[in-house]
């Protein structure tokens, strides 16, 4: 929805999980950006204030379960940080419903939304609708899918010549990881039934729309779009810092990964080491530091680039990154004509802000 106000930008935000929090507490702590509402799912969450919520003082602002009210009141643009791991239905109706209000929205989920041509075209036809009827604006973002492979990965080859293959890899410890999630990825699950239920659906689903959309901005056609998947068991019962068990003898890491192939040969990679104890499957790549992500391109010349977090949770920090990609560009959606904004690059740029 197009605006030409310079006054801070009215945002609601939705939900205050793990990215959620993040993101509430640097829309409270900007100069353009003033909440004005705050959607929580939880009974106990009801009624808090919105500063409280994320550790700051009071604010005087109550968060709310009425979804329909906080949409029927004031705000410009919304802020959606609700997961979408066994509630994808909800998800969209949510979206919708946001839109349909005549509010802007930016979104952190579903992963399919960051290439479009390749989402479930159902879904992009109602959210298409639902910002005809509310004239509104929608952009999905983060940082995996997200910043490091909309825009970081384009200046990073931008330094070679003659590319042959680009693989990123997100390279994490992530016991804090919600428990259902952990267990959806086949985290502590003996080996044998992990072989015989797990579905490559499920990397295809939250993966596969990065390689389409790198694929695309190289001008490159797969022959074979492929998945791995290799784990590595733990020799001693433990349970992660989420609740999760996790018995002897089962899975406590994880390689897995999609690739683009052509003509044989990988082109582009979208990788994921991921362990509930840094001392599991050794043998593997180690992180930089204690987590992070590995850019590697084989060009004239080859590059590889870490980005490491610092912060006692890898897991923590890259849940602010994916909070604080969407935050940065709250004014800028909202200044955006009416529609999906498909691409970061048809956005203005949007650093973060000096404290």
């Amino acid at each position: 929805m197009s605006t030409t106000a310079s006054k801070p930008v009215q945002v609601i935000q939705w939900a205050t999980g793990r990215a959620g929090v993040p993101a509430l507490r640097a829309i409270i702590e900007r100069p353009d950006t003033d909440l004005v509402g705050l959607y929580v799912s939880s009974p106990d969450k009801d009624g808090k204030d919105a500063g409280e919520l994320c550790g700051l003082a009071p604010i005087g602002i109550a968060a709310t379960r009425d979804a329909r009210a906080l949409l029927e009141g004031p705000g410009d643009v919304v802020s959606y940080s609700a997961t979408d791991v066994g509630r994808l239905d909800q998800v969209i109706d949510d979206l919708c419903a946001v839109l349909e209000s005549g509010k802007d929205l930016v979104t952190i989920t579903p992963t399919q939304l960051f290439h479009i041509p390749t989402a479930d075209q159902a879904i992009v036809e109602r959210l298409r609708q639902a910002c005809a009827r509310g004239n509104s604006s929608l952009h999905f973002t983060g940082i995996f899918p997200g910043l490091l492979c909309d825009s970081l990965i384009f200046s990073l080859t931008n330094l070679s010549h003659q590319i042959e293959s680009v693989t990123m890899a997100e390279m994490l410890e992530i016991s804090s990881y919600d428990p259902a999630m952990l267990k959806a990825l086949g985290f502590g699950e003996h080996p044998d039934a992990d072989a015989q239920g797990f579905s490559p659906d499920f990397l295809n689903f939250y993966w596969e729309s990065i390689l389409h959309y790198l694929a695309e901005a190289f001008g490159i056609t797969f022959d074979e779009i492929r998945h791995f998947r290799e784990t590595a068991t733990t020799d001693k019962a433990f349970v992660t810092t989420s609740g999760l068990d996790v018995p002897a003898g089962s899975i406590a890491a994880l390689h897995w990964g999609l690739e683009g192939l052509i003509d044989g040969n990988r082109r582009l990679c979208v990788e994921h080491y991921e362990r509930l104890d840094p001392e599991i499957a050794s043998h593997w790549p180690q992180p930089p530091q204690r987590g992070g992500y590995r850019f590697t391109i084989v060009g004239q010349p080859s590059v590889n680039v870490d980005i490491a977090f610092e912060g006692q949770d890898p897991l923590t920090d890259a849940m602010v990154t994916t909070s604080n990609r969407a935050v940065n560009v709250l004014a800028a959606v909202h200044a955006a004509p009416a529609g999906i904004i498909e691409s970061f690059s048809d956005l203005p740029f949007s650093p973060g802000r000096m404290a």
